[in-house]
């Protein structure tokens, strides 16, 4: 948005207890990192702490739009900020707290805090003055458990991604060389270590698979299940011969590690879009994920990778078996995975459908809805107009 001439300042929590200095990127785009602590039993969260007092003189008076993608604290803060300066209100729906508590033991007051954040959850997101999902699952998902239709119809917009930066042709740094592996397939997980984004089932596949050629298996990432996960590692043979452990992923890093895995596996039954499973597209991998949610909506089964039913735990190492045994049949996936990506979830898409929302949001009009009958996030985008516009932009 800032290369089309938009002004966009991006607030997010940060990794400290004080605020972070003011970030000027290339682009233009102005970030705040406000100090946060970690949000306890899911420290890969963190919650602003008084993020109120560091908004003071931003002059968010003159924004647009606010887009907020989270309920949490910063999230809550755009909320109050939109209303305040009765600035119009975007919302996207991205994380399903609903699904997320069952990573988290169900004890204390666990159940009740999942409980009464959805409810929170639910509330912010109809007050919006236009809500946005991912994919046609999650919209679904929204306006179902609300007590009372949303005022305006969520739209559908899909996920974009950069599709120059993410490419098979990727190699720096190279992970092969550095890690020590051989030329054996490479089978990827890079999300949060989750009971709902599926480590426990991706290593369930990894220890069951039984293709002609060994393969390995790379874990990126970390989470909360990160215990469970080196103890099932060290006690299992099969997976102590298949499975590297990477850690933590850095963005910089991220697509060389995607360009050099043959297959990326996302078992996730919470995800509402999916952008790892994208990029990994993007990259030159065989997507694989589960029929569910938001990926179940990138990935066309047999045509641009391969969908395993959630409520079979013998799909997921069926799947991997053949994908692993008929190299022609993956590298079919991966470049009709690839040509899709490139063609419809490009960053630039996703940017053109945004501006005509934050237009509608500005003028107080509607957009036209995605076609009935459609491809998920079909978007037919009111006129263009030449000015243009101020977001702030919280995250």
């Amino acid at each position: 948005m800032a290369r089309r001439g938009h002004s966009v300042r991006i607030y997010a929590p940060g990794g400290g207890r004080r605020s972070a200095p003011i970030e000027i990127r290339p682009s233009g785009v102005r970030v705040r990192r406000l100090r946060a602590v970690p949000v306890p039993l899911y420290g890969q969260y963190r919650w602003p702490v008084f993020p109120y007092l560091s908004l003071r003189g931003e002059g968010l008076s003159g924004a647009d739009v606010i887009h907020i993608h989270s309920p949490g604290g910063v999230g809550s803060l755009g909320f109050l900020t939109a209303r305040h300066y009765r600035t119009p209100l975007v919302g996207t729906f991205h994380t399903d707290l609903w699904a997320m508590r069952e990573s988290l033991p169900q004890k204390w007051l666990v159940p009740l805090f999942f409980r009464c954040a959805w409810w929170f959850n639910l509330g912010l997101y109809w007050r919006c003055d236009r809500v946005t999902a991912p994919s046609r699952a999650a919209a679904e998902g929204l306006a179902e458990r609300a007590r009372k239709p949303f005022r305006l119809p969520i739209q559908i917009i899909p996920n974009g991604i950069d599709t120059d930066r993410f490419s098979p042709d990727r190699r720096d740094p190279d992970w092969r060389a550095q890690g020590g592996w051989d030329d054996r397939p490479v089978v990827t997980y890079l999300a949060r270590w989750t009971r709902d984004k599926g480590i426990h089932r991706f290593l369930d596949a990894v220890a069951e698979a039984r293709p002609r050629r060994e393969f390995l298996a790379v874990l990126a990432g970390g989470g909360p299940e990160e215990a469970p996960v080196r103890e099932r590692i060290a006690g299992d043979r099969r997976l102590r011969d298949r499975v590297r452990w990477v850690g933590p992923v850095a963005e910089e890093p991220k697509p060389s590690l995607l360009a050099a895995s043959t297959i990326f596996v996302l078992p996730s039954v919470s995800d509402t879009g999916g952008i790892a499973l994208l990029e990994a597209m993007a990259s030159g991998a065989c997507a694989v994920a589960l029929r569910q949610g938001g990926p179940a909506e990138i990935v066309a089964d047999g045509e641009t990778g391969r969908l395993a039913d959630p409520a079979d735990p013998t799909a997921l190492p069926r799947i991997l078996t053949e994908l692993l045994d008929r190299p022609e049949d993956r590298e079919r996936l991966a470049r009709a995975g690839l040509d899709w990506v490139r063609r419809t979830a490009s960053v630039e898409v996703m940017t053109d459908r945004y501006l005509a929302l934050y237009r509608a949001a500005r003028d107080g009009v509607r957009v036209a809805l995605p076609e009935e009958g459609g491809p998920v996030g079909s978007f037919r985008p009111g006129p263009t107009l030449p000015e243009p516009l101020n977001p702030r932009l919280l995250a």
